[in-house]
């Protein structure tokens, strides 16, 4: 963990494969130019369709061809349990199920949505360098010292400084300054980045909190130990002893998901939340247990599952994901990889979606009779493509059903996506 926070070049890369740029139009033309870009993107080899080639969808008929079904969310969530009880009952020749439960949103619509995020830092200002001593200053309870945040430029013409440095060449009116973004870097202990409270800004957005806790490395993680909020199994309960007692993995769960929803400095915007996706459980140096907990983005009750790229049949996957630390109440150590504050267009809305049934013929079928798999958890999530329009991204998103799954044979995590609109199948081996 600690590695991921100090590598300063590789952070500026994670940030700008998650977060999304807002886009401006300089005229009707551009946008225009840009549409015409998202509608081709869309429809190339990043494996997804422009929604209005699959004609006839989202009448909750069968097609022509025989294959897609369409039925209403409240449909598809009483399917998913009927599968999974079909599944548990040995139903599926090429897969296996493990009791669960499926997440699936409780609301009627889903939706295909475009998610941009906040504007960058620059041009810089005082304004914008109180602003990110402020966001800094909300995470700890002493005052932070000004002179130990580095304001680091994404461009190598000008050299790192302080605030107070980079505020006086404002002041002076230095225009090599003001037109590039920075990354700022507080690290309370200036001669040893492992010890003390760290803190780390990209552009506007806070991106990660270190607090100085003694930390473990991610080689304190126990590999046999990881949980999913859609268990069904009573392994949600179990219990460990924390700094200050004992909580479970769903009290954890649920921690986390309050902190970052409700307690969190930074609000997200309208309906976007924070879900957790998985928890793993972490050895402290001190013998008790810490929780590290994923999170993703979700909308209208719809996680985000991140960003598929298909390339020549390959499966190519960055994740949507954030991560935190926790050991015990109200204490969340740290958490790193944070997008927030984006922006959500709903370009269209859906009322039924693929049926979860002819989803899983559709993944049995692609898997054939020489492999089993396990099915440990099914869900309806966000999935899509980012498209650079001039150097800037945004996020173009569709609904999807998701089995994640094991290889018996090779006992390699899979993740099977079935297109909720299209039926297509796209699979991802996860290291």
């Amino acid at each position: 963990m600690q590695k991921r926070l100090l590598i300063i070049t590789a952070c500026m890369m994670m940030i700008l494969a998650i977060a999304g740029i807002v886009i401006t139009y300089q005229n009707e033309v551009e946008k225009q130019q840009i549409e015409q870009i998202l509608r081709e993107g869309a429809g190339g080899q990043d494996g997804t369709h422009d929604p209005q080639e699959v004609s006839g969808q989202n009448q909750g008929e069968l097609m022509e061809n025989g294959e897609r079904v369409f039925v209403s969310l409240e449909t598809a969530r009483a399917e998913a349990v009927s599968l999974i009880e079909d599944g548990l009952r040995g139903a599926y020749r090429n897969l296996q199920f493990l009791e669960q439960c499926p997440l699936i949103t409780e609301e009627d619509r889903v939706y295909q949505i475009r998610v941009s995020g906040p504007s960058t830092a620059f041009p810089i200002t005082e304004e914008k360098l109180q602003n990110v001593c402020d966001t800094m200053q909300a995470f700890f309870e002493e005052p932070l010292d000004e002179q130990k945040i580095t304001a680091i430029p994404m461009s190598s013409v000008i050299d790192s400084l302080s605030i107070p440095e980079l505020r006086e060449e404002l002041r002076n009116q230095k225009e090599e300054y003001t037109g590039i973004d920075y990354v700022f870097l507080y690290l309370e202990n200036q001669e040893n980045e492992s010890d003390g409270n760290r803190a780390q800004i990209i552009g506007t957005e806070i991106y990660s909190i270190m607090m100085d806790t003694g930390t473990p490395s991610e080689d304190h993680i126990l590999p046999d130990k990881v949980y999913y909020p859609g268990a069904a199994d009573g392994s949600l309960q179990d219990i460990y002893r924390t700094a200050d007692g004992e909580m479970s993995v769903e009290q954890a769960i649920q921690q986390a998901e309050t902190y970052f929803n409700q307690e969190f400095p930074v609000a997200l915007t309208g309906s976007m939340k924070y879900r957790v996706s998985r928890v793993f459980l972490m050895l402290m140096p001190d013998g008790t247990y810490g929780f590290e907990v994923q999170l993703r983005r979700s909308y209208r009750g719809v996680p985000f599952q991140g960003d598929i790229r298909c390339r020549e049949g390959n499966g190519e996957a960055v994740y949507d994901l954030t991560d935190t630390l926790l050991n015990g109440e109200h204490r969340i150590l740290n958490f790193w990889g944070l997008p927030c504050n984006h922006q959500v267009e709903e370009t269209r809305e859906l009322s039924e979606v693929i049926s979860p049934k002819k989803a899983v013929e559709y993944i049995s079928q692609k898997i054939g009779d020489h492999t089993v798999y396990t099915v440990m958890e099914i869900e309806l999530s966000y999935v899509g493509q980012e498209v650079s329009v001039g150097g800037q991204w945004i996020e173009e998103m569709t609904p999807a059903w998701l089995f994640i799954m094991i290889n018996q044979t090779n006992g390699m995590v899979y993740h099977f996506y079935v297109d909720a609109l299209t039926g297509q199948v796209t699979n991802i081996q996860l290291d």
